[in-house]
């Protein structure tokens, strides 16, 4: 371990000539650079604090950010950012050939993007993730970040037994290809799947049903479309390896309330939206109980305007991050995340369903159709 630190600490010396690196506690908000911070309390920043904040000026190089946000995530000379589009979401492309990916995919500029943390759905997840600005909004856009632990501390302790019971169904509604010109299409199954062109649709299902029993895709119909349901189980909370049980989701952000306001799906009920978020059990959140996760992750929330050639690396098992609406069309920052991880005891799956959710999605499946 002090090897791998002391090797680590060195490439961020050889890096200091390319940047200036601040690194605030989690109660204050940043407000310059501190150039003379040590290389070991760079790396201290991310570790104790959940995050570490780079400023490379507006002339920055990609090649040298992205070297930083590698080493920083002790990932350096490694394929870091090469599974990103591996984790069941969206696909993004790569910016000016570099291993960040392009976040603004899926994601309308007029809509806040809530907190999440990154791929929680998925049976592996990034440890690290960084950020890079290449292009500011011309007005919003900040990103936004809370401390996990800090949203705990804030929630209830019946929901926080909730939460650890049931754990958290993330839902998605993929329309057909063919349907792309309509209005209410947002994503399809083609494009989230990638299946091949000679692959029967019912192939397909029967493979993608047969990953985790936790996980399902499912046909139906609705407003005289075909559509596909894909629904994710996965607990709430994970074992962080050095601070033990965090809470770990992406709830808000899966939430259909997300659209809310939207000139197309805001007339559509909650489960038919393109993404929902609901209990393990399939019940809805209630509204007192969303709104108390809501307001948990609003109290905790640290915002950062960042300009061109800042760069913010995350612990990703600790740290929650989200995306303030914006105006402009210019708005680039660059994404790239670390090695994926596991879920604690499990070898790339998910942890053991619960009993009521294992039912549950065996019933999905034996009935071979959505539960809409």
């Amino acid at each position: 371990m002090m090897q791998g630190l002391s090797v680590l600490f060195g490439r961020i010396q050889q890096a200091r000539r390319w940047f200036s690196l601040f690194s605030p506690s989690i109660s204050s908000r940043p407000s310059s650079p501190n150039t003379g911070e040590t290389a070991a309390e760079m790396s201290g920043s991310l570790v104790g604090d959940g995050y570490t904040l780079a400023r490379f000026g507006e002339n920055f190089d990609i090649a040298n950010a992205e070297e930083t946000a590698q080493i920083l995530m002790q990932t350096y000379g490694k394929a870091s950012g090469s599974s990103y589009n591996t984790g069941l979401s969206v696909n993004r492309r790569s910016i000016e050939g570099s291993k960040f990916f392009d976040s603004s995919a899926g994601n309308p500029p007029a809509f806040p993007i809530h907190f999440h943390n990154e791929m929680a759905y998925s049976p592996r997840f990034p440890r690290y993730i960084s950020f890079l600005m290449i292009d500011p909004a011309e007005s919003g856009g900040c990103t936004t970040v809370t401390d996990n632990m800090k949203v705990e501390s804030l929630l209830s302790e019946s929901l926080k037994a909730k939460l650890r019971t049931l754990g958290v169904q993330y839902v998605r509604n993929l329309d057909d290809e063919a349907d792309a010109s309509s209005p209410e299409f947002f994503n399809s199954w083609q494009r989230c799947f990638s299946p091949s062109p000679d692959t029967p649709f019912d192939t397909l299902l029967h493979e993608k049903n047969g990953l985790h029993r936790n996980y399902c895709v499912l046909p139906y119909s609705e407003r005289n479309r075909k559509r596909v349901q894909e629904i994710t189980w996965a607990p709430a909370f994970h074992q962080h390896p050095r601070l033990g049980p965090v809470l770990f989701n992406s709830i808000m952000t899966r939430h259909g309330s997300w659209l809310d306001g939207h000139p197309v799906f805001d007339s559509f009920p909650l489960k038919e939206r393109p993404y929902h978020s609901r209990w393990g059990d399939g019940t809805d959140f209630s509204d007192t109980e969303y709104e108390e996760i809501s307001n948990a992750y609003k109290d905790a929330t640290l915002n950062f305007s960042l300009q061109r050639g800042d760069l913010i690396v995350l612990d990703n098992l600790r740290m929650s991050h989200g995306r303030t609406p914006y105006t402009g069309s210019r708005r680039r920052l660059g994404v790239m995340v670390s090695d994926l991880v596991s879920w604690q005891g499990t070898e790339g799956g998910y942890p053991p369903l619960p009993s009521e959710v294992g039912r549950l999605f065996d019933e999905y499946r034996n009935n071979q159709r959505a539960p809409v």
